[in-house]
């Protein structure tokens, strides 16, 4: 890892065992259900995909790897009805070290980062190369804050998955403290055959467990999308307070505050309660 890297996210770094992205520490990674008929609409993207470009293992480059999985973020995204929207290959510039340009770049209506998704030709090296390929993430979530920053929304938590769309591996930024962690699953949350720190599929298509552990993923990168979208609406609400407590009306004897509308308080409400709901759906 890259030692400015390291130094700006010290703090979240457990240096015990490894001084390499293997310091980083774990936070929960969660399933969010979706109805079957959606999984089979974004297998039958899938299969387009393998029969227009080969299977997985087959493919020699990045950009064919991006072609072949849009299906992923692109049947996930639908179901946010356009409040979500993608910037393919958009250059995320940082300041801690050179960034670059993600495969996906999920965003709220276009003017708040909140998930991009780094694909590479393969992830799993040494750990020095797998290292270097994390920082890049790193550098990347921080470019993504400086976009934020543009429109006034930095310091919201930021979310990466970094894939070779094989194996997944999934990260949470949060700027206002420079913190860094790494997604992890377990049994009790439905999200099983994992090596750490990649949930994985099988490398062959034909595998008789391929179906099962590509639902696994897609419903994780569902539940992390979920968990954006309220940020944004978060986000966007505290923004709203902000501006509401800086503005006032004239009234007799002095001005008053303009008083909320409420209008981001009930999306915000509404998408924090489905996303309990689908998450716990796993254990019905």
């Amino acid at each position: 890892m890259q030692p400015n890297l390291e130094a700006f996210f010290a703090k979240y770094l457990n240096t015990t065992l490894y001084s390499d992205h293997r310091s980083i520490q774990m936070y929960p990674l969660y399933r969010s259900r979706f109805p079957i008929e959606i999984f089979e609409g974004l297998c039958r993207e899938l299969d387009r995909s393998r029969k227009n470009l080969g299977e997985r293992m087959t493919l020699e480059n990045e950009a064919a790897v991006q072609l072949y999985m849009n299906a992923i973020p692109e049947t996930i995204m639908s179901l946010f009805c356009g409040r979500l929207t993608n910037m393919p290959e958009h250059m995320l510039r940082g300041r801690i070290a050179e960034s670059g340009r993600c495969d996906f770049t999920i965003t709220f209506h276009g003017r708040l980062t909140l998930v991009f998704i780094k694909l590479k030709e393969s992830v799993i090296q040494n750990p020095q190369i797998h290292s270097d390929i994390v920082a890049q993430v790193m550098a990347d979530a921080n470019g993504a804050n400086l976009f934020n920053k543009n429109y006034n929304f930095d310091g919201i938590p930021i979310r990466a998955i970094l894939t070779d769309g094989i194996g997944f591996e999934f990260y949470l930024f949060d700027f206002k403290i420079w913190s860094v962690l790494r997604g992890v699953g377990s049994p009790e949350a439905g999200i099983t055959w994992q090596t750490y720190p990649r949930i994985a599929l099988p490398t062959s298509e034909h595998s008789p467990n391929y179906l099962a552990q590509l639902k696994v993923i897609t419903e994780v990168i569902f539940d992390e999308f979920i968990d954006s979208y309220i940020v944004g609406l978060k986000a966007q609400m505290d923004h709203s307070l902000a501006d509401l407590s800086s503005q006032s009306i004239p009234n007799v004897g002095g001005v008053v505050h303009r008083e909320p509308t409420g209008f981001w308080a009930q999306p915000h409400a509404q998408a924090t309660l489905a996303g309990r709901l689908v998450r716990e759906a796993h254990r019905m």
